[in-house]
C-alpha cells in the first residue's frame, strides 16, 4: 500500500486473482472458526437475551405472518425487523432450544468471513495496489479473514445470542462490499453479470439496513472503495456508477423509516434527548475508540458490562491523544496514501454512528468493534506482507492459532454467568451494575449470603441502583429480616416510583410484617402501572 495519486487514471481492467487454492483456503478459514467456536454450541442464554428473546412474543408466532416484522420499541432488535426474523425462524424451528441459536450465529459469523475473505483478495487485486500482492493474494485475504474471524474481540457478536443483530447486520455489509467488487469486474464479467452483482449488493445493503443502523455508513464505504481502489477518483467513481451508487444511497430512506419507527431514539436509550450531555459522551468515546484499539492489538481483559460513567477533559485527554491524530492522519492519508485512508476510514465511520449519537446505558461495547476490526487486521497484513512478503504473511499464522485458543477461552467464560460477571467485577470494580448481576449469579445457585454481599457492594457504588436494592430487599425477606426488607423495598419503589414489581415486591414485604393495609396500596399500584393489566406482563 504505498503512495498513490488519487486522480491517477485507473486501469479498468483490475489484475486476475490468483486462483491456486481459493476453495481449500475458504474451507481451512471456515473451520478454524467453527473450531474456535464450537464451545459456544453449548452455551446458555445469558442476560439481555431474556428480555429481548425469550419475553419476546414477536418472535413466537407468525400470525399474522409478519408478526415478527415488528417488535416492540424497548428490545435489542426494535427496529430492527431482519434481526427479529431470524429469531422468528429459530423459535419456528426449535423452540427455545439454546443450541440452535448459537448454530445460527455462529453460521452467520462463518459467512461474514468467508464473505471478508472474498472482497479483500479482489480488492488486493485491484488497480490502486498494482499488483504488489500478485501470487500472495489470497494467501494475505484469508490471513485478513482469519485474524478478523478468530480475534476474541468478535465473541460478544457472535456467542452473546441476541447481539446476532450485529454479526447479521456485518454479514449484509460485508456482502454488500463483495458483490460491489464482483461488479466491478476483477475476472472481467460481461455487462449483464456485472449488472447481477449491483443488485446483489443493493439487496444486501437493503437487508443491511433492516438489521442494524449502522448500515447508514455502508453506500459512503462502498463509494470510498470505488474511488480508492478501482476508479482513481470520486468524480470517475461517480461518472462510472452513478446509478449503483445512488441505488445503494436510496437504502437510507427505509432505513429512516425503520429509525423514525422507533422513536428516533432505539426506544428512548439513545440520542441527543436521553439525559447525558453530547459533549460529556464523546469524551467517554475518546476512551472508547482508545480501548477498542488496545483490544484489537492485546484482547485482554475482554469486559461484557463497563458501566455507565462519564470523565473530565483532563481524564479524557491521553485517549484524545491516540484517537484525534488517527482522525486527522486518516483525512491525510485519504488524499496523500489512500489505501491506508480507507482503512482508517472504514475503522472509523462504522464506529461514528454509535460513538457520535449518545446512548445513556452503555459507553464502551466491544462488539461494535465487529467490522472495524477488519481494518486492523487487514492493516496488519499489509505491514507484514511490506516488511516480509510471503514470509512476512506466514509470521502471521501463529498469531491467528493463538487468537483462535483467545476465542475458545473466552468462549467457556460465556457458559459461566459466575465467571462472566466476577470477571466483570475484577476488571471494573467501579461498576455497579457488574455487582448487582454477579449478586443475581449468586442467588440462582441459593448462595444467598455472597449474593447480598453483592448487592450491598452494588448499592454503595450506586446509591440509586433500583434493582440492587429491590434484589437485597427479596433476600431480606425470604430469610425473614422484614423490616430491614421493607426498608429496602422502600427504597427501590422511591427511585423508579413508576416500576410496577417494586410496588408488588413491597407489597409483599408489608403483607409479611401484617401490614395488610400499606399492601394492599402497593398491590394496587402495580396494578395500575403493570401493562395489560399484570405486574410484569410483557
Amino acid at each position: 500500500m504505498s503512495r498513490e495519486k488519487s486522480r491517477r487514471p485507473a486501469n479498468p481492467r483490475p489484475l486476475p486473482p490468483d486462483r491456486g487454492s481459493v476453495v481449500p483456503v475458504a474451507v481451512l478459514v471456515a473451520a478454524a472458526v467453527a473450531l474456535a467456536y464450537a464451545p459456544s454450541l453449548s452455551g446458555h442464554y445469558f442476560y439481555d437475551d431474556n428480555t429481548s428473546l425469550l419475553a419476546n412474543a414477536s418472535v413466537r408466532s407468525f400470525r399474522p405472518p409478519w408478526a415478527p416484522l415488528f417488535p416492540p420499541r424497548t428490545v435489542t432488535t426494535g427496529g430492527r425487523p431482519l434481526a427479529n426474523l431470524t429469531f422468528a425462524l429459530n423459535y419456528a424451528l426449535g423452540g427455545y432450544e439454546p443450541a440452535g441459536y448459537h448454530a445460527v450465529n455462529l453460521l452467520i459469523h462463518i459467512a461474514a468471513t468467508l464473505a471478508l475473505f472474498g472482497a479483500a483478495r479482489r480488492i488486493l487485486m485491484s488497480p490502486a495496489l498494482k499488483g504488489r500482492f500478485a501470487g500472495d493474494g489470497t494467501l494475505a485475504a484469508a490471513l485478513i479473514a482469519a485474524l478478523w474471524g478468530l480475534h476474541p474481540l468478535q465473541t460478544e457478536a457472535v456467542t452473546y445470542i441476541i447481539q446476532r443483530v450485529e454479526s447479521l447486520m456485518g454479514l449484509f455489509y460485508l456482502l454488500t462490499l463483495y458483490f460491489f467488487v464482483r461488479s466491478v469486474g476483477v475476472e472481467g464479467p460481461t455487462q449483464v453479470s456485472g449488472f447481477k452483482f449491483q443488485v446483489s449488493a443493493v439487496a444486501a445493503c437493503l437487508c443491511c439496513a433492516a438489521t442494524k443502523e449502522v448500515a447508514a455508513t455502508a453506500p459512503i464505504m462502498v463509494l470510498l472503495c470505488d474511488r480508492t481502489f478501482f476508479s482513481g477518483s470520486f468524480a470517475a467513481a461517480w461518472r462510472r456508477r452513478w446509478r449503483f451508487h445512488l441505488s445503494l444511497m436510496a437504502t437510507w430512506i427505509p432505513l429512516a423509516v425503520l429509525v423514525a419507527g422507533n422513536g428516533w431514539s432505539r426506544g428512548g436509550s439513545a440520542g441527543f434527548n436521553v439525559g447525558i450531555a453530547p459533549w460529556a459522551y464523546w469524551l467517554v468515546q475518546l476512551k472508547a475508540v482508545a480501548t477498542y484499539l488496545r483490544l484489537s492489538v492485546w484482547p485482554h481483559p475482554l469486559v461484557f458490562d463497563y458501566g455507565s460513567f462519564q470523565i473530565t477533559v483532563a481524564e479524557a485527554l491521553p485517549f484524545g491523544l491516540v484517537v484525534l491524530p488517527l482522525v486527522a492522519g486518516t483525512l491525510v492519508a485519504l488524499r496523500l496514501r489512500p489505501a491506508w485512508g480507507f482503512l482508517g476510514a472504514w475503522f472509523l465511520a462504522i464506529l461514528a454512528p454509535t460513538s457520535i449519537i449518545p446512548g445513556y446505558f452503555q459507553v464502551i461495547v466491544e462488539h461494535r468493534m465487529y467490522l472495524s476490526l477488519a481494518a486492523v487486521a487487514a492493516g496488519a497484513v499489509a505491514v507484514c506482507h511490506h516488511f516480509g512478503k510471503r514470509r512476512g504473511l506466514l509470521l502471521l499464522v501463529p498469531v491467528a492459532a493463538v487468537l483462535a485458543l483467545l476465542t475458545g477461552e473466552r468462549n467457556a467464560v460465556y457458559g459461566d454467568d459466575e465467571a462472566m460477571w466476577r470477571s466483570v467485577t475484577e476488571a471494573r470494580p467501579e461498576n455497579s451494575r457488574g455487582f448487582n448481576n454477579l449478586g443475581n449469579a449468586y442467588l440462582h445457585e441459593r448462595r444467598l449470603d455472597e449474593a447480598a454481599d453483592c448487592y450491598r457492594a452494588a448499592i454503595r457504588l450506586d446509591p440509586g441502583a433500583m434493582e440492587a436494592h429491590g434484589n437485597l430487599g427479596n433476600i431480606l425477606l425470604a430469610t425473614g429480616r422484614v423490616p430491614e426488607a421493607i426498608a429496602e423495598l422502600s427504597t427501590a419503589a422511591r427511585i423508579r416510583p413508576r416500576e410496577p414489581i417494586a410496588h408488588l415486591l413491597l407489597g409483599n414485604a408489608y403483607r409479611a410484617a401484617g401490614l395488610t393495609a400499606q399492601a394492599a396500596e402497593e398491590f394496587k399500584k402495580a396494578a395500575e402501572l403493570a401493562p395489560r393489566g399484570g405486574p410484569g406482563a410483557r
